[in-house]
């Protein structure tokens, strides 16, 4: 499963696993009262890197899972020009990152 290799990737890169990095197994009951088999798909806890940098895949990847990356910075121009030099980010992915909605304002 590759979100699963990303996190291992991320844990040997040398980034802190603060929480999560998972697969969910076994079954669960819902709110309707039914069983859901978590064995029968792949299912990843939501996860949670601290002490991460630019050069690890995990940041510089986009990974179509619960994964989030926390990066250490100075200022608010520091992560502006991260962004904006960085090949691999668009403005569309800029907009929503979390850093962008806590400088806006929005919680």
């Amino acid at each position: 499963m590759k979100v699963v290799g990303y996190i291992d990737a991320g844990v040997r890169e040398g980034a802190k696993l603060v929480c999560g990095g998972k697969c969910m197994t076994g079954k669960r009951m819902t709110k309707g009262g039914k069983a859901f088999d978590f064995d029968a798909g792949n299912f990843v806890l939501p996860t949670i890197f601290s002490d991460c940098s630019d050069s690890m895949s995990i940041v510089r990847e986009e990974i179509f899972g619960p994964v989030m990356c926390v990066l250490p910075f100075r200022d608010e121009d520091e992560v502006n020009y991260a962004f904006s030099v960085s090949l691999c980010c668009s403005l569309s992915i800029k907009r929503f990152t979390p850093l962008f909605l806590i400088y806006s304002g929005k919680r």
